[in-house]
């Protein structure tokens, strides 16, 4: 059961209550019961060693009750799983997401959208540079290897067999070293270069919907898709 400490209006703390913890009705109190379960105890005698004449006694199961006060000027609230330091609340008394603006709104959505512009981007390309699509890695030490593979295969008086190896993973996901090309490694770089500019120009066009949505109904519509 989550519990959040409101003060002036606004959740500024928040904790997990025991099963079956119950609020009194003016917010100040939180209370529940612990359960003990029957258990055995070690009784003194009446002699001068405990441990040679000790002997045992059968506790029954009982309960306790327990419970906190608010701090002054707080109430507790019940809230759901969701809910958490932050939280207002609304005319029913339950707790809700904090109103934020619109321009508040479409400031959040566009930060969404260039995170998920940066993990589409170093999360991996695809490319058919050896004939059959294979997915290449584009965290920024694969794109710094793939260019400085690519910029070697250009130098003056490359080898016409020349090639190099570089990681991909065929259509099973399996992943191998494989040589490529000259015109193989340029293909695959140019591709890797492709997909950056995919994605830059989606982040682009959703940033610009971002800040032109109407309302946030609008505005929550727009997903990242590169």
């Amino acid at each position: 059961m989550k519990i959040l400490t409101y003060q002036g209006g606004v959740a500024v703390d928040c904790m997990v209550a025991p099963e079956g913890a119950t609020i009194s009705a003016d917010g100040r109190r939180l209370t529940w019961v612990h359960t003990i379960p029957e258990h055995t105890r070690i009784v003194p005698a009446h002699t001068a060693s405990v441990t040679v004449d000790a002997t045992t006694e059968i506790v029954p199961a009982a309960t306790i009750d327990d419970g906190i006060d608010a701090p002054d000027g707080c109430m507790f609230v019940a809230a759901t799983e969701a809910a958490g330091i932050g939280w207002h609340i609304d005319e029913a008394g339950s707790p809700c997401p904090p109103v934020i603006s619109l321009d508040e709104a479409r400031t959040a959505k566009v930060a969404e959208l260039r995170a998920a512009c940066s993990a589409a981007i170093v999360g991996g390309f695809v490319s058919a540079a050896l004939g059959s699509p294979h997915t290449y890695p584009s965290k920024p030490t694969d794109q710094t290897n793939l260019m400085g593979s690519v910029v070697a295969s250009m130098l003056p008086g490359v080898a016409a067999d020349w090639s190099t190896p570089f990681w991909c993973a065929d259509g099973v996901g399996e992943w191998a070293f494989l040589p490529h090309t000259a015109a193989q490694i340029q293909t695959a770089g140019a591709d890797g270069k492709a997909w950056v500019v995919t994605c830059q120009t989606s982040l682009d066009t959703l940033t610009a919907e971002a800040l032109m949505a109407p309302d946030a109904i609008a505005l929550a519509a727009i997903t990242w898709a590169a």
